[in-house]
């Protein structure tokens, strides 16, 4: 399993989640063709945010060990820095 390539993916959730609140349309470049010259609807904004909060959960529920705490990734990442007695066999 690629542990960094998922993390990097599900913190750009958190990424595209504070542009929105910014304003800023530029990751959703469709979006910003539609709403070439008026600003980002409150209601729409709030769909959006939801929206990319609920994808992000279902990262979680999808790969639930991707936390950075679970021994076994430290040690596929980088098994000089792993207990030994903590990996399992």
């Amino acid at each position: 399993m690629h542990h960094d390539i998922i993390r990097a993916f599900m913190a750009k959730f958190d990424l595209l989640k504070c542009r929105i609140q910014q304003g800023n349309r530029a990751s959703f470049r469709n979006l910003d063709s539609a709403l070439a010259h008026s600003n980002l609807d409150s209601e729409l904004e709030k769909q959006i945010i939801t929206h990319l909060s609920d994808l992000k959960a279902e990262f979680i529920n999808y790969f639930p060990d991707i936390d950075d705490k679970h021994e076994a990734w430290k040690f596929i990442r980088n098994p000089f820095l792993s207990e030994v007695a903590g990996v399992a066999d």
